[in-house]
């Protein structure tokens, strides 16, 4: 007579999730920011070392700092009227700087499309991952850098910043990264290509300071 079966019981495996959550609770706080600024620092790269200078030549990418140029920058108060005398800034460096302009939190760059608004904020970007001490973000604990287009129907910035800088970072979620900015003294927030977002208004609360 054949042996009866014994039936075998297979020990379950850990998920790759709960060794995520796990690894997650262990970091502290400032290790959680290291890898924050890590992980930036590696997105922004990608960026400022793929700038392509003429539009139909795609086989040849530069550095963003070997093909900035810097333009003339003129900038008016918004307690001024339109009609304003505009004042030339010697350096992009000033724009954070400049003494006229020093109390005010937040700068609104216009220009028309080509004159190089998004390579500035590359520009900004390469300055900060690589400690340019004259750069008016070097001191900033955090820099944030996102493209607006990319946003889509994502209303948190902390969620865009998660989807769209951290995407394979799965030590760090979107309240981990609330917390760490919520935290830092300094944290310099770019938003490129106002015109290719659709929700402006959003926006619009966000510079003016009502979000």
């Amino acid at each position: 007579m054949p042996g009866k079966k014994k039936a075998v019981r297979r020990k379950k495996q850990p998920t790759h999730k709960g060794t995520a959550s796990a690894s997650q609770s262990a970091l502290t706080l400032a290790e959680k920011k290291c890898i924050l600024i890590d992980s930036l620092k590696t997105a922004y790269k990608k960026q400022y070392d793929a700038v392509q200078p003429i539009p139909y030549i795609k086989d040849r990418l530069y550095c963003v700092d070997k093909v900035f140029v810097e333009g003339g920058i003129e900038h008016v108060l918004e307690t001024q009227s339109k009609n304003s005398q505009k004042e030339r800034l010697s350096s992009y460096k000033n724009i954070f700087t400049d003494s006229s302009s020093r109390s005010y939190t937040r700068r609104i760059v216009k220009g028309e499309a080509g004159y190089g608004k998004s390579t500035l904020a590359l520009q900004l970007a390469y300055d900060w991952c690589n400690g340019v001490k004259d750069s008016p973000v070097s001191a900033a604990d955090v820099l944030i850098l996102l493209k607006l287009r990319q946003l889509g129907n994502v209303r948190s910035i902390y969620k865009a910043i998660k989807v769209i800088l951290l995407q394979s970072e799965f030590r760090l979620n979107s309240k981990d990264i609330k917390d760490i900015l919520q935290r830092c003294t300094t944290v310099k927030l770019i938003l490129d290509g106002f015109d290719e977002y659709p929700n402006r208004k959003k926006v619009i609360e966000v510079i003016s300071g009502d979000h």
